[in-house]
């Protein structure tokens, strides 16, 4: 830790970076310093035929690391940037906000017909199971998904974390309700 400030990489959607953004300003009153980064800047897709576009994405991760160099990253969601982090033995969040079995279950049955769209959710599917094995911490966002979790890694250490500003324990049963 450079100037003992705890330094987080926020690799995520640009889609949630408003919401990231206000994580990052809580951060920083805690003494935090955080820098967040849109993850399909830095990844490949499945067949990427451009291979300099590929070599350029991995060195400008790879700066990215070096420059801002982050004592743990948290990623939005899972992709290849996590497989990147864990081969740089750099502890890994992942903050789980959806059922990836499920969404992946659906897709197979659904969407997900053809051979090559087959081998992309296999691979993905390897991906998700990569990351969520070798990650420090995994952060569901719900009770049920933090059950999910455990039962499928039992062995790994799940922290809720209701990013969303749902706080389980501020809910409260109504019953009779139809």
């Amino acid at each position: 830790m450079k100037n003992n400030k705890l330094r987080l990489l926020i690799a995520g959607d640009k889609t949630r970076f408003i919401h990231l953004k206000q994580l990052i300003a809580e951060l920083g009153k805690i003494g935090i310093e955080s820098k967040l980064i849109y993850d399909l800047e830095f990844i490949d897709k499945f067949f990427e035929m451009n291979v300099k576009k590929k070599i350029d994405r991995n060195k400008n991760f790879r700066e990215i690391l070096n420059e801002f160099n982050p004592d743990v990253v948290l990623l939005d969601r899972i992709s290849k940037i996590g497989k990147k982090v864990i081969e740089q033995n750099i502890p890994l969040l992942i903050l789980l906000r959806g059922n990836l079995w499920e969404e992946s279950s659906w897709a197979k049955k659904t969407i997900y017909k053809s051979r090559i769209k087959k081998l992309a959710l296999a691979k993905n599917e390897r991906l998700i199971d990569f990351c969520l094995k070798k990650s420090s911490i995994i952060l569901p966002i719900s009770k049920y998904l933090e059950n999910e979790v455990k039962k499928r890694y039992p062995e790994k250490n799940v922290e809720l974390f209701p990013a969303d500003g749902r706080v389980p324990e501020e809910w409260y049963s109504i019953t009779g309700q139809k």
